[in-house]
């Protein structure tokens, strides 16, 4: 594994379906769906708002692993998808608190849309939770119209401390954080999409947020210049 952790080797569905498990407990807390609208809005309304001014009213927008928080819902214009594996969960969780828009309960590994479907694609603090994280940015790839921008939400370690994880992660279970089964350094976000997309720009979130010297990330992503998206969906296999 390279030190920046740049491509990670994909979890097991069992793995996965343990982090799936966690995240469920965690949104049965108490506030927990208050409290994390206001960590959203402090921590990520500012580039969603830069990116989504020009919008047409009729924009397609995207949020992968929208959480019961759905982001995408700061925005006015557009119409919105929302994916989450969780999303029936959150239903049933939080009745009548979900913003309008098209449900789609199903992992992010594997989305049932068109290519070049939407004009905003949205990922906040969640890729380091999906099974398979490189087929995500793949699929996102697939999906972002030509001139269309994604915006990747993440938090990154220090290159040591994304290794130590890693390493608690294969080899070490019990000492491993359940919820969250990938940890990046900023170098290695930055590798992972620059295999798939442009990176535009990137904000520094939280600078206040330091523990074990840990910062959040807004990346702003396109289309690569003279990309060729196949013209076929991947095909995965569905925990």
């Amino acid at each position: 594994m390279r030190s920046c952790m740049a491509r990670h080797e994909a979890i097991t569905k069992a793995r996965w379906l343990k982090a799936q498990k966690c995240e469920i407990q965690f949104w049965r807390g108490q506030e927990a769906l208050e409290q994390e609208l206001q960590r959203v809005h402090g921590r990520y309304l500012p580039a969603i708002q830069r990116y989504a001014k020009d919008l047409p009213k009729d924009a397609s927008i995207l949020e992968i692993g929208c959480g019961p928080t759905c982001a995408a819902q700061l925005i006015e214009a557009g119409r919105k998808t929302y994916v989450d594996p969780l999303l029936d969960d959150f239903r049933r969780a939080y009745p009548g608190k979900l913003p309008k828009g098209e449900y789609l309960c199903r992992p992010a590994e594997n989305i049932n849309k068109q290519n070049a479907s939407f004009d905003l694609i949205l990922c906040l603090d969640a890729l380091d939770r999906v099974m398979n994280p490189e087929l995500v940015i793949n699929e996102i790839e697939r999906l972002l119209k030509t001139d269309g921008v994604f915006i990747l939400g993440i938090v990154t370690s220090p290159a040591w401390l994304a290794r130590v994880s890693y390493y608690l992660e294969r080899f070490f279970p019990p000492l491993r954080d359940e919820r969250t089964p990938y940890s990046y350094s900023y170098r290695g976000i930055e590798k992972t999409l620059g295999r798939h997309l442009d990176i535009i720009d990137v904000t520094e979130t939280d600078k206040s947020f330091t523990p074990l010297h840990r910062k959040g990330w807004v990346f702003a992503c396109g289309r690569k210049k003279n990309s060729r998206v196949a013209a076929t969906r991947i095909s995965v296999n569905r925990p």
